[in-house]
């Protein structure tokens, strides 16, 4: 719980607002990519 651990991620979250967004829509579009190779892999077979 020391204030060292959490410095650089507030401080990076205060520099860029969006980074956590970015990193959700990229997470998002590689799940959404996942499913839909799998979902066109599936009818394939």
């Amino acid at each position: 719980m020391t204030p060292r651990q959490t410095v650089g991620h507030d401080a990076n979250d205060r520099r860029n607002p969006l980074a956590e967004v970015f990193a959700l829509l990229l997470l998002t579009s590689a799940v959404v990519v996942v499913v839909l190779v799998v979902a066109s892999g599936f009818s394939g077979a």
